[in-house]
């Protein structure tokens, strides 16, 4: 389908075309190398992926709303999900791989997208699915295993140890007092009530 055909009026519900969906995600991906979140506009995003800005609005309530869709489904993607047979060291291996990711560039584009949620409450809902969350159950899965294999008390709250990772994490992305590193790892996975 041609980038005309989507810029007249559709139906309500009917569904985005894929092909300027890509297109509009990988416009929104090469700015945000090129030029950071802030530099993130509507009229570059459409430019660079040959839409009209009508077509946007119609998909997208917001310039955070695109940024969101395309950066979760490329770092969804790098998200590991290790299984030494060690919890902590799963954990550890978790927050280095998370520290590596922020460091080769995607650090401002969380804050961007961190700050649009402070503002906005539907945001902040769409960021919690399709961002949060899937971090969170990597994180709980790693905790599950923990518990399976009797590392972990088995009445051990995911929810809480999820919080306590990733509000640590989310306090050095923003502070910049110390890096995510493998040490940070380590820190924070001997905090984990190991039995035994």
């Amino acid at each position: 389908m041609s980038a005309d055909n989507t810029d007249k009026p559709q139906g309500p519900g009917r569904p985005r075309c894929i092909e300027c969906q890509y297109a509009v995600q990988k416009a929104a991906l090469e700015i945000l190398a090129e030029r950071g979140y802030k530099g993130v506009t509507l009229q570059r995003i459409a430019q660079r992926a040959g839409v009209g800005r009508q077509t946007l609005y119609r998909w997208w309530n917001s310039k955070a709303e695109i940024v969101l869709e395309a950066f979760a489904e490329k770092a969804g993607e790098d998200i590991p999900t290790p299984d030494t047979g060690s919890v902590r060291q799963d954990l550890t291996l978790l927050i280095k791989a998370s520290g590596r990711t922020l460091e080769t560039g995607s650090a401002p584009t969380v804050l961007g997208l961190l700050a649009e949620a402070l503002l906005d409450r539907d945001f902040a809902h769409k960021f919690w699915e399709h961002f949060q969350e899937k971090r969170r159950e990597v994180l709980k899965s790693i905790l599950a295993k923990g518990i399976e294999r009797g590392e972990l008390p088995p009445d051990l709250d995911k929810e809480f140890w999820a919080d306590i990772v990733f509000g640590s994490l989310l306090y050095r992305l923003y502070t910049r007092n110390a890096p995510i590193d493998e040490t940070f790892g380590q820190d924070l996975a001997a905090l984990l009530p190991v039995i035994g």
